[in-house]
């Protein structure tokens, strides 16, 4: 048995969920639901691409992603909406008694589709799937359709980076990725793993500089993995998660977008897994009730509105450069009220133009700080 069965790929066609597992999804649809809507306005196509989509169902008749996907695609607020946009979700399974277990939990919910939406299930490797796919847009000089791509491999060999990377370079396509930074960990000094680790983090200088201690690792190769991508894909915005296991640390989801919105749905469906912003979730405290989720004030808002008057005392700023402060370069979301209404009760904004009335923070408006 492996000395990590949390993310050792089951033998069985269908396994037990981990509390970890539904956080995953949860973070899945709500950033899914959020991307949808969006994309919508623009575009009359859109793709949702599982890549390693399992069987659709777990043990105790959990849905998978794939069925988390379209469910929530299918109960959104917004559908009448969008769902007479084309959208296919094309969903990549490489062992096939778990094809064919997905495409039956697909047979069960294709009759309630839209009549444009389409759902597609592959057996084959996510590699081989996506390369291919790719390829053969190059060659007729196409470009991808808006595409929000899960990809959720048990491991760190199914995924290279030349991969990601390339797929990322699509203006819009947004990415959740699982990135297993234990095991990569457990391997690091072993040589028949390194092309493996190479390929995953995009490079071999992950060597030169490995430090002591498993924590320290973890972040080592989380950071390079994270660097590598923002090398690799201009204008990207990189935001990891991290999952535990009931005997610590497993893997980081690690999501990337490259636009104001997709940074905005993420954080929220991040948050939406861990309301106390450590972007961080375990199963050893699965189910515990928090305090932040029925506080009217973020109890994290305090230090949000200390940060953002440091940044911005003694000036004069549009309520649109904070925003784009507190998105891209804080962990927080931007709770208007909650941010700059404290600032304001304090007297550390000593005057608002441009808007309606006290309380009110409408684009537009400029924040005069003490």
């Amino acid at each position: 048995m492996s000395a990590f069965p949390e993310m050792s790929a089951p033998e069985g066609t269908v396994w037990r969920m981990e509390p970890h597992t539904g956080a995953k999804h949860r973070i899945l649809r709500e950033w899914w639901n959020g991307w949808l809507p969006i994309l919508a306005k623009r575009h009359p196509r859109l793709i949702y691409f599982d890549g390693f989509a399992g069987p659709g169902t777990y043990l105790d008749r959990q849905p998978g992603s794939p069925i988390v996907a379209i469910r929530a695609a299918l109960a959104h607020k917004l559908k009448p909406y969008f769902e007479k946009r084309e959208l296919s979700f094309y969903l990549v399974e490489k062992r096939e008694d778990r094809a064919r277990c997905l495409e039956r939990e697909i047979a069960a919910v294709r009759p309630s589709l839209p009549s444009k939406w389409s759902a597609k299930v592959i057996k084959g490797s996510c590699t081989e799937t996506l390369s291919s796919a790719l390829d053969g847009l190059e060659e007729l000089g196409a470009r991808l359709a808006p595409t929000y791509a899960f990809l959720d491999p048990f491991g760190f060999k199914d995924l290279p980076m030349d991969l990601v990377s390339r797929l990322l370079s699509y203006k819009w396509c947004d990415v959740l990725i699982t990135f297993v930074a234990r095991d990569i960990n457990r391997f690091a000094e072993s040589p028949l793993h390194f092309d493996g680790i190479n390929q995953c983090l995009g490079s071999s200088d992950w060597r030169n500089g490995l430090p002591e201690g498993a924590d320290e690792r973890r972040s080592f190769f989380i950071r390079t993995y994270e660097n590598e991508i923002l090398n690799r894909v201009p204008k990207a915005h990189v935001r990891s998660f991290e999952m535990s296991g009931h005997s610590g640390p497993i893997y980081y989801l690690v999501g990337v977008t490259k636009h104001k919105e997709g940074v905005k749905v993420m954080k929220h469906a991040m948050w939406s897994a861990d309301p106390t912003g450590s972007y961080r979730f375990s199963d050893r405290t699965a189910g515990q009730s928090t305090l932040m989720q029925w506080q009217d004030e973020p109890s994290w808002s305090a230090a949000a509105a200390d940060c953002v008057y440091q940044r911005f005392k003694g000036v004069e700023v549009p309520v649109e450069e904070i925003e784009d402060f507190i998105l891209f370069e804080t962990p927080w979301e931007f709770k208007k009220r909650s941010i700059l209404g404290q600032l304001e009760e304090k007297g550390l904004i000593i005057q608002v133009r441009n808007r309606p009335r006290r309380g009110s923070w409408p684009d537009g408006s400029v924040m005069v700080f003490r």
